[in-house]
């Protein structure tokens, strides 16, 4: 379904397969020779709008994209495309070129031990597009989408995020504050559910949107037991503005600070549906 999302006039296509291929330079154009690794097709083969198809498990970690226009596919069904490691403490994939997408797998944030584990880093990455992605936490997983303020105009569509929900730091998505007052202006999160997360979308914002998504105020946590969610959609801090907040599916009896909503006074928050199937206009207020 997201075919007429993959076409570019630019750039090459560069297939990996971890259980089938074999790094070296004469491999990746097909899948009859793919490469093993990404990071030998980072290293070797990525230039701005490559294409990288992949099909099975990734098991590398401190992958980064500097160029722009780079999307990595998941080929296949999106469980059998799965991008995780062991290692702790690490990044698996850290995007600072603009207008690159992630398409269709897998991925499980790593886990804590003694600095801070990230799933998909965003830094620089104007335009990023993340379409049809499933990230699964496992215990002792902080962050599946971490951005560090750099990064405008981010879309999140049609992905899931699960069980997100380590004890004081389980987030699905997290901005950073920045004590300059950067604010992540224009995202979007369209069609998502948040599902057994801590946190579902806490940064600053500015004109940005969160639209038909499901976030419940209790689900599932990574061990199999129940979980409340602490901050549904929290989007204030400085500069923060404008935000279009509609027609979400959300937990809790009202949209306030006590269920998990931070707003900010210039927002619209309307057509949103709450626990008892009331719909509301209500904008929750910054504290």
């Amino acid at each position: 379904m997201y075919a007429a999302l993959l076409g570019s006039p630019l750039g090459s296509d560069v297939y990996v397969d971890p259980s089938n291929g074999t790094d070296q330079a004469a491999n990746g154009g097909s899948w009859t020779a793919p490469l093993k690794t990404f990071a030998y097709a980072v290293a070797h083969k990525v230039t701005d709008f490559t294409r990288l198809h992949f099909y099975g498990t990734v098991s590398e970690d401190s992958i980064v994209i500097t160029n722009q226009g780079v999307k990595i596919i998941g080929e296949g069904p999106r469980g059998t495309n799965v991008w995780q490691n062991s290692t702790a403490d690490a990044s698996l994939i850290t995007l600072s070129g603009a207008g690159c997408r992630l398409i269709n797998f897998k991925v499980r944030p790593p886990i804590y031990s003694a600095s801070i584990p990230k799933g998909i880093v965003l830094s620089g990455a104007n335009y990023a597009k993340f379409i049809g992605m499933q990230f699964q936490g496992r215990g002792g997983s902080w962050y599946a989408v971490y951005s560090d303020v750099t990064s405008d105009d981010v879309e999140i569509i049609d992905t899931e995020f699960l069980y997100m929900n380590t004890a004081s730091h389980g987030y699905a998505i997290y901005g950073v504050p920045s004590v300059a007052g950067a604010t992540h202006a224009a995202w979007k999160i369209m069609r998502c559910l948040f599902e057994g997360c801590l946190n579902n979308y806490v940064a600053p914002s500015k004109s940005c949107l969160i639209q038909d998504c499901v976030m419940p105020d209790v689900g599932l946590s990574s061990t199999g037991g129940s979980l409340t969610c602490a901050l549904k959609i929290d989007v204030h801090g400085t500069n923060a503005a404008f935000n279009q907040v509609h027609r979400n599916i959300l937990g809790g009896a009202a949209l306030n600070n006590a269920n998990g909503y931070y707003g900010v006074s210039t927002d619209d928050w309307s057509g949103n549906i709450i626990h008892d199937g009331s719909i509301t206009a209500v904008t929750p207020p910054t504290t």
